[in-house]
């Protein structure tokens, strides 16, 4: 007898065309198609046997068909990320994680969450959340463009959790039916998941554009025929052809409407200043406690570091505002990330008195604001700023944050890396292990941070450019293994954990390709 999940796969197959659909329909674009349509059949002088001719080339001389197929490539990537309507065929938690003991991890990792955010009102002496007095509000409004200044430099809160206790949390995650008795101990790696991973061969086919005989130019705004090209998708306004231009690299100027066009946004609508508007007088308005975490987190790490530290207070306000976005919540409904509860009026672990907490569901942790740092460069206006932080990190960086057996989230990434690294340099591999440097302890903070404040920001803004193009995370734990083997000739003289540490230290002056295609292609 086949199991809800294989009927769910089996059914999910033949629901794809009517999710499309239903989508289309939604977005209002079927009916205002289907009444310019009428009205042009309808014209004097059009017959019948010429209605499906007519048709199609009103469809094409107005633009609409590139309407419609942006709708439709919108479609499927949302049916890759939510599923099919039929999901409601299992339980959502079910849907989101398939796997009963990553769903106690999961369940345990948020019980510590939820336990550290309730008692961390009550260590403190004050409310999770309260509105703002009238004084406090016009204080806040009047320095709003330096808003990080009103909190106080040195807060004795800590983060939720840096990424040393998300390791131990997928350390402890172990698969109950895989067995390592036939696997050399040297060659063993810390996560204890069988969690679905490409092969290297696999990885190679995925990222077959990345070869060296694909021209790869760094674009910058003087190279002709980059901008030439950018410039011929840009104009026809197809979501899928900005996509494949990200995987060969975007030019610097163009950035911004690439990704833009890539992630399916319209910048230039009026709504986004509208959100960031409305955001910004919830932040001014409502007190929220775990603001004092994104402020000192930005004070910490952004502002010493060289290559961002001029966008603090740009980044004070995209993450306060995204704080207190509640619309974060209902774009993450059927990933892995379930939003974070906690307790009203200082109810500790009831929870009868517990609500999406914070309002985006998102508990901030050591370095979440590092991932707007690099989008600094990228757009200007704060609220353009927002609305593709927004985008990049519910589509693809929540899923470096949470534990799940997606082959997209961290616990894949760091199942793929050991998978690639046992298959290109086994002789290193088993070197760092002897040395009790295990390499995914060497890596960690660069695959949940996107490499973020290690790499120059014109490699990481690079680097995310192929998330984008392939629209996938693999990159990442690629570019990790290509790292160690490049410095491999060090770290064989390493003999200790804090040695090979100090080996991989500064690697800001790596460039992100040519260690890619060296590491795939050779």
């Amino acid at each position: 007898m086949s199991s809800p999940w294989t009927e769910f796969c089996s059914l999910q197959d033949a629901s794809i065309h009517q999710f499309v659909v239903e989508s289309v329909k939604r977005s209002g674009l079927a009916a205002h198609l289907h009444s310019l349509l009428r009205r042009e059949v309808e014209r004097p002088g059009v017959r019948r046997g010429d209605i499906e001719e007519t048709t199609r080339t009103f469809i094409k001389t107005t633009g609409l068909d590139v309407q419609v197929k942006n709708l439709v490539y919108q479609a499927l990537i949302r049916l890759n990320r939510e599923g099919c309507p039929l999901i409601r065929m299992v339980a959502l938690e079910q849907y989101r994680e398939p796997l009963d003991f990553v769903r106690a991890a999961q369940e345990d990792w948020l019980v510590k969450l939820r336990h550290k955010i309730n008692s961390l009102s009550v260590h403190v002496g004050l409310p999770l959340s309260r509105e703002r007095s009238f004084q406090e509000r016009e204080m806040l409004r009047k320095k709003w463009s330096s808003i990080g200044s009103r909190f106080p430099d040195k807060d004795p809160l800590f983060p939720l959790f840096v990424p040393t206790e998300l390791l131990e949390a997928l350390m402890s995650v172990i698969d109950p039916n895989h067995f390592q008795e036939d696997e050399p101990r040297d060659l063993c790696g810390v996560i204890k998941v069988q969690v679905k991973t490409e092969s290297l061969f696999d990885v190679r086919r995925k990222y077959s554009k990345l070869h060296p005989s694909v021209a790869h130019v760094e674009c910058t705004q003087n190279d002709p025929d980059c901008l030439e090209r950018t410039k011929k998708v840009l104009n026809k306004g197809l979501f899928p052809l900005a996509a494949h231009l990200c995987k060969t690299g975007c030019p610097v100027g163009s950035r911004r409407d690439v990704w833009a066009m890539a992630l399916g946004l319209d910048l230039d609508k009026e709504k986004h200043s509208l959100l960031f508007s409305k955001l910004k007088s919830s932040v001014l308005r409502y007190n929220v406690l775990l603001e004092r975490l994104i402020v000192k987190d930005v004070k910490k790490i952004i502002a010493n570091d060289d290559s961002y530290f001029v966008f603090e207070d740009t980044i004070h306000q995209v993450m306060l505002t995204f704080l207190h976005d509640t619309s974060v919540v209902k774009q993450l409904h059927y990933s892995a990330n379930k939003p974070f509860k906690a307790s009203i009026c200082g109810k500790i672990d009831e929870s009868d008195h517990e609500v999406i907490y914070p309002p985006n569901g998102i508990v901030p942790f050591q370095g979440l604001s590092l991932f707007v740092a690099p989008l600094c460069y990228v757009s200007e206006r704060t609220d353009r700023l927002l609305t593709i932080f927004t985008a990049m990190y519910t589509r693809y960086f929540c899923h470096l944050h949470s534990i799940s057996s997606n082959s997209e989230g961290i616990l894949g990434l760091c199942c793929l890396f050991e998978r690639l690294l046992v298959s290109r340099s086994p002789l290193l591999f088993q070197h760092l292990k002897k040395i009790r440097a295990e390499p995914l302890f060497l890596v960690f903070k660069w695959l949940v941070w996107a490499f973020v404040g290690f790499l120059d920001s014109s490699q990481v803004l690079l680097l995310w450019d192929r998330v984008i193009g392939f629209n996938s995370l693999d990159i990442l734990a690629v570019l990790a293994v290509a790292i160690l083997e490049f410095r491999a000739t060090n770290l064989f003289r390493a003999t200790s954990l804090s040695e090979a540490e100090a080996m991989l230290q500064d690697i800001k002056c790596l460039k992100v390709m040519p260690l890619v295609q060296q590491t795939l292609f050779t």
